[in-house]
């Protein structure tokens, strides 16, 4: 049996810092070539104590940025106005694409795979949880207005007849 100290989160072994019992074979050919481990003697504890502590102070220092940036994203509320059926469906959708452009075009940047919504494709005011860090979240006010209201209809003979105008054009152009 090996002991070996963990620099990394290994699941169903520990976590950084761990002092763990592992095979020879499993430290040998995987945990130490990959760097997920260090043979444990005094050296290396140290060096892993001062991984920690400053692992530690970065965790800190993210988390209150990641307070100072909640309070600012649920001061915020954001408008997009789109186009509407009678009865209220959205012709299209508010996605979390179009959530991350209008933040950036505030100052703020936030990956859209942290905001949590798929789509809103009905007219109203949300509540979108953004994951800042961990499980620090913040619930951004969105609201879905309406652009114009459209008939069903209507909107589907425009796009047909556009579609017919498009291609009788293309035909134009060959001859």
């Amino acid at each position: 049996m090996a002991v070996v100290i963990l620099k990394k989160e290994m699941p169903n072994l520990g976590s950084l810092g761990d002092v763990v019992k592992v095979k020879d074979g499993y430290a040998r050919n995987y945990l130490l070539p990959y760097g997920f481990a260090v043979i444990a003697n005094r050296k290396n504890t140290k060096e892993i104590e001062h991984e920690k502590r400053m692992l530690e102070k970065q965790i800190r220092t993210l988390e209150e940025q990641a307070l100072k940036d909640k309070a600012k994203l649920e001061r915020l509320s954001l408008s997009f106005a789109r186009k509407a059926s009678k009865t209220g469906r959205l012709f299209g959708s508010v996605t979390n694409r179009d959530i991350e452009a209008e933040l950036k075009e505030q100052g703020i940047e936030i990956d859209r795979r942290n905001i949590e919504v798929s789509l809103l494709k009905d007219l109203g005011t949300f509540e979108v949880p953004v994951k800042l860090f961990k499980s620090i979240r913040a619930l951004i006010k969105v609201e879905v207005l309406v652009e114009e209201f459209v008939d069903e209809e209507e909107n589907l003979e425009a796009t047909s007849s556009e579609e017919i105008e498009d291609t009788n054009e293309e035909f134009e152009g060959e001859e």
